[in-house]
């Protein structure tokens, strides 16, 4: 079947795609300039990597398999893969202005696009056992592990995030927790808060992205230059930014780091910071707001064994003793995250509409161990 990948009303190029062999055949190369970052900088840098690279971005963009739920959605729908998925349901999402319209259709980006027009109830949580009716849905273009899922509300569109089924559901109080220290800390990020469902807990955070403004994961920035192997990832990262003639800020990049340092944050992988973009000229405006900071605080580590020793971090180097080396232009003020404003951000996050509540003795743990981090990167930097 033939389509189009389209950004809002201009067709990007065209593709024939088998529903039996999963193939996917690029046809014609229409506004190239008008392609996801990733897509684009792979074919500036050669031609024939148009198909992988447009496969590779259907990947990173759908709703990940190993999500708690995602086998209901692929039952139901009798969709066998990612990319069978994205074509059926046009590949939507509430990120970005791009879509796949069949070659025959005559819709229009203002007749069925998220921002402005409602979207229905989602497979992934649909109650009813058999056939359902389904169409498109943000759901199905929002990638991650954690069971989520978006609504839209009087005051825009809202993603609202579960916690993992393990010991201590922790994710979401993370949330809530980041989101106070980095109020304190004047740093801009996105605001979370805790709402209960039923027996569910659940963050929920407004959509920082528009019609107008598209979030481009950092990961798609890496496609901007093939890598110097005698460049470490930070370097390479930096180059690929001023490549992409992106608006940076390193002591944005650095403070970011550091951040992660102080709660552990053991997830910043290349998706989970980015940057943003103009939707009608293409041209980058400057940094996404931080965001998911629920891998953080030991939130799987028994209260008895968390430690410092050798934190995992991510996305430059495997640890965050090694990460932090690469700081010389971080300046936050961390002198503000006394123990004051520490125990009363956890006391206001993991006391709030727990199911299970947290014990005084984890509450402090936590607590102290910030601190600790705090301290002694200060003490580093005297």
């Amino acid at each position: 079947m033939g389509y189009y990948l389209m950004k809002k009303n201009i067709p990007v190029f065209s593709f024939e795609y088998s529903d039996v062999s999963g193939n996917i055949k690029v046809k014609s190369v229409d506004n190239i300039e008008m392609a996801p970052y990733s897509i684009y900088s792979s074919y500036i840098l050669s031609r024939d990597s148009l198909r992988p690279s447009l496969e590779d971005w259907i990947d990173f963009r759908s709703v990940s398999g190993d999500r708690l739920k995602s086998s209901r959605l692929f039952q139901r729908s009798e969709l066998g893969s990612k990319k069978a998925l994205m074509f059926k349901t046009m590949g939507l999402s509430l990120t970005d202005p791009y879509w796949f319209k069949d070659e025959g259709s005559e819709g229009t980006w203002e007749q069925v696009n998220f921002f402005d027009n409602a979207y229905g109830q989602s497979l992934l949580f649909a109650r009813k056992e058999g056939p359902a009716f389904w169409a498109g849905h943000p759901d199905y273009s929002t990638n991650g592990e954690l069971e989520k899922f978006w609504r839209k509300l009087p005051d825009g569109d809202y993603l609202f995030k579960a916690n993992s089924p393990d010991m201590y559901s922790q994710e979401n109080y993370n949330e809530v927790f980041a989101d106070k220290l980095l109020n304190v800390l004047d740093m801009p990020h996105v605001h979370y808060s805790l709402v209960q469902e039923d027996d569910r807990i659940y963050a929920r955070c407004k959509n920082f992205a528009s019609e107008n403004i598209e979030y481009v994961p950092a990961l798609e920035l890496l496609y901007a230059l093939k890598r110097n192997p005698k460049d470490s990832n930070y370097v390479h990262f930096l180059k690929c930014l001023e490549q992409a003639r992106v608006p940076y800020s390193e002591k944005f990049l650095q403070n970011m780091l550091l951040f992660d340092y102080v709660i552990n944050n053991s997830d910043r992988h290349y998706g989970n910071f980015g940057f943003l973009r103009d939707t009608e000229t293409g041209r980058f405006t400057g940094h996404a707001p931080l965001f998911d900071h629920g891998s953080s605080l030991w939130h799987k580590t028994l209260t008895e064994y968390i430690s410092l020793i050798k934190q995992p971090a991510k996305p430059f180097r495997n640890t965050h003793e090694k990460q932090i080396q690469l700081l010389d232009k971080a300046d936050l003020p961390l002198e503000k995250l006394t123990s004051s404003v520490l125990d009363a951000a956890a006391k206001q996050s993991f006391l709030s509409l727990a199911c299970r509540p947290f014990s005084a003795e984890r509450r402090n743990k936590i607590v102290e161990m910030a601190g600790r981090l705090r301290d002694r990167y200060l003490m580093r930097q005297r």
